[in-house]
């Protein structure tokens, strides 16, 4: 399952499959990425890009932040296979959500 959102976890696109819900995705990675954000502002560390929750099953949640043009928007892949490359993932759909966003003109 992936959710992309802006930046205050408002769903603009999403793919799941039967009897998963997204919204419920990106309303706990708001959470998350608020309470990042929090943490960061406490330690006076920098921005971050990536939040990754992995449990004993193998399933990864990683949150990954990005802007296109000067829109901040949030990636939110669900994972089930500890096997599956985060980053290659997260990576390939930015990437994807990049060329259709500038395809399509955007704003």
């Amino acid at each position: 399952m992936s959710v992309l959102t802006d930046q205050n976890g408002f769903p603009i696109a999403s793919a799941a499959k039967e009897g998963q819900d997204p919204e419920i995705q990106a309303a706990v990675a708001s959470l998350v990425h608020k309470s990042v954000v929090q943490v960061h502002s406490h330690l006076g560390m920098g921005k971050s890009d990536l939040v990754q929750l992995s449990d004993e099953k193998g399933w990864t949640l990683v949150i990954r932040t990005f802007s296109i043009e000067s829109q901040e928007l949030m990636l939110t892949v669900l994972i089930p296979d500890r096997n599956t490359s985060y980053k290659k993932v997260t990576r390939q759909g930015i990437n994807d959500i990049r060329r259709i966003w500038n395809a399509s003109g955007a704003q």
